[in-house]
């Protein structure tokens, strides 16, 4: 089984990787080896980056709108508790203390 080959038929791709080459003292291969992985590296990292902040977003949206429906349960339970008269009953501060905070 030969070697897998990569034949990159434009010039200006060409000039690059014999440019980097030159530049690094790398042969051409290793040019092209190294730009590719640090290129993926960066794709990688970014694309996570989105994604985490896209979960984020997500997740701040959630906890909005389970903040809104537990406001939303908590004003059907005070409706019910005025609709039973149950606060017209309910002891309150001055039910249980005197005039300085001590029980009665």
């Amino acid at each position: 089984m030969g070697t897998p080959q990569l034949n990159i038929k434009d010039a200006e791709a060409t000039r690059l990787a014999r440019e980097l080459a030159e530049l690094t003292g790398e042969s051409q291969t290793e040019a092209v080896r190294t730009a590719l992985r640090e290129r993926l590296e960066r794709e990688k990292t970014e694309r996570e980056k989105t994604e985490r902040e896209s979960h984020a977003v997500y997740s701040a949206e959630r906890k909005r709108r389970d903040v809104e429906n537990t406001l939303a349960e908590i004003k059907k339970i005070q409706e019910e508790i005025r609709r039973t008269g149950l606060i017209e009953n309910m002891l309150t501060d001055d039910d249980l203390y005197d005039e300085h905070g001590l029980p009665k």
